[in-house]
């Protein structure tokens, strides 16, 4: 009787398998999307749950993210670097820029240096003299001028130009003719234009250049319901595990 009650299991066992088997390994044409005309071009439900998976695989960027910039080339950052001239708009914005930092910085440096080659004549103060008051360019000064000028870089470097020529006019009318102070004049104002407006666009051919130099605040994501998620926190490497 012990041997008949397990053939009987296993004949039940081997019934229940074949009433529950899956229809595809059986070739159900009922089931079978090959069989059926109609149905040749709806997926399987084998193909909709791959196609949904590798959809819900692929990373979504994140709400509020700006596209990742294109580096341009350097040719077209070359070219686009260049602004023509806007005469009125850089003269009615002459107020704001003489209280510019970038005027008023460099004309405190400019009338510094000078103070510190006459009261401390050596080899430094000198230097500093050459590059930030000297006639008739300070390039040094003209040059951090243009590139941190708000607008209108010719007409910042000009005025530093003529700011540092106004500091030293004294020495300058008592050791040169009144013809080559007024050469100066004329040449400070042209070479320091031309030395901003060169740093200007050394500034925008950098920003074309290399997009990434000025990166956008990261943005915060959220959950649906308005909150926002925690930073997962990291345990210490000694933390003992409850």
């Amino acid at each position: 009787m012990a041997r008949a009650k397990r053939t009987d299991r296993a004949e039940a066992r081997r019934r229940s398998r074949a009433a529950f088997a899956d229809p595809l390994a059986q070739g159900d044409p009922a089931v079978d999307g090959a069989a059926d005309p109609e149905d040749a071009s709806t997926p399987s439900r084998a193909q909709a749950a791959g196609s949904a998976r590798s959809r819900s695989t692929v990373p979504a960027p994140p709400r509020g993210a700006a596209p990742a910039p294109q580096r341009a080339s350097v040719t077209a950052a070359f070219r686009s670097s260049f602004r023509p001239v806007d005469l009125r708009a850089d003269l009615r914005a002459l107020p704001r820029l003489l209280l510019s930092r970038a005027f008023l910085a460099t004309t405190v440096v400019s009338g510094a240096c000078f103070i510190l080659a006459v009261l401390v004549p050596n080899e430094g103060t000198a230097t500093l003299y050459t590059y930030f008051t000297a006639p008739p360019v300070p390039i040094g000064a003209v040059f951090v001028a243009g590139f941190f000028a708000p607008r209108a870089s010719w007409l910042v470097g000009a005025l530093v130009s003529w700011a540092a020529m106004l500091l030293q006019l004294p020495l300058l009318v008592a050791s040169q003719p009144t013809g080559v102070v007024l050469n100066l004049f004329v040449t400070a104002g042209t070479a320091g234009a031309l030395f901003a407006a060169g740093a200007a666009w050394y500034r925008r051919f950098l920003q074309r250049a290399n997009p990434n130099r000025p990166r956008p605040a990261a943005t915060t994501s959220r959950r649906p319901d308005g909150k926002i998620p925690k930073k997962p926190q990291q345990r210490p490497m000694l933390a003992r595990r409850r």
